[in-house]
C-alpha cells in the first residue's frame, strides 16, 4: 500500500468512525457532510504538493473537478460571505454554474483518464460512464453518479491507471456512498 493510498484509507475510517459514533449516539448515520468536499479537496492538494514530480494532465483535470464541486455547495460559501451577501448570492445562478461546470470538468476527467489506446472498448467505456455520470446530474439521481464512479475505478485498477488517482477516486466513492446511506438512515 502506497502512502497516498494509506492517507485515503485513514480519511476514509475517519469519516465512517465519525458516522458510527452518530449512529450510536443519536441513532442517525450521520456522513461528516460539510466536510466531504473540503477533505476531498484537502486530500488532493495533499497528493499534489507531494508528488510534484507524478504530475500529470489528469491530476489538473481531477482538480478542476473537485474544486467545481467545492464551489456547487452552498456549506463553502457560507463559511465566506455574511446573511445578506449568502442569500443573494443563492440567488444568483454561481452555484448552478459551478455545478454544471463541475459536470462538464468530470466528463473531461473521465476522457483524459479513460483514453489508453484509443480502442474501441475505451471509447465505449468513456460514453458510459459519461452518459450515466450526466444523467445522474440532470434527473438528480446519483446513483447513476456513483455507477459512473464505480466504472471509472473499476476501468482504472483493470488497466493500472496511476495509483494516486485511483486512491483519490476511491475516497470520492467512498464520501459519495457516505452520502447516499445517510440519505436512507
Amino acid at each position: 500500500m502506497i502512502r497516498e493510498e494509506r492517507t485515503v484509507f485513514l480519511t476514509a475510517l475517519t469519516f465512517i468512525v465519525y458516522a458510527a459514533i452518530q449512529w450510536v449516539e443519536k441513532g442517525i448515520f450521520l456522513f461528516p457532510f460539510p466536510l466531504n468536499e473540503l477533505g476531498l479537496f484537502g486530500v488532493f492538494l495533499y497528493f499534489f504538493l507531494t508528488n510534484k514530480n507524478t504530475r500529470v494532465y489528469s491530476s489538473f483535470v481531477y482538480g478542476t473537478v473537485l474544486l467545481f464541486k467545492l464551489l456547487s455547495q452552498q456549506f463553502v460559501w457560507s463559511l465566506f460571505l455574511t446573511a445578506e451577501s449568502l442569500e443573494i448570492f443563492f440567488d444568483s445562478l454561481w452555484t448552478d454554474v459551478f455545478y454544471i461546470c463541475y459536470g462538464l470538468s468530470f466528463v473531461w476527467f473521465t476522457f483524459i483518464f479513460c483514453r489508453i489506446k484509443k480502442s474501441i472498448l475505451e471509447i465505449i467505456i468513456f460514453f458510459l460512464i459519461s452518459i450515466c455520470f450526466i444523467v445522474g446530474l440532470l434527473l438528480n439521481q446519483p446513483i447513476f453518479e456513483l455507477l459512473s464512479l464505480v466504472l471509472i475505478l473499476l476501468y482504472g485498477y483493470r488497466f493500472n491507471i496511476d495509483r494516486i488517482l485511483q486512491a483519490q477516486l476511491s475516497l470520492f466513492l467512498i464520501v459519495e456512498i457516505g452520502k447516499q446511506l445517510m440519505l436512507l438512515y
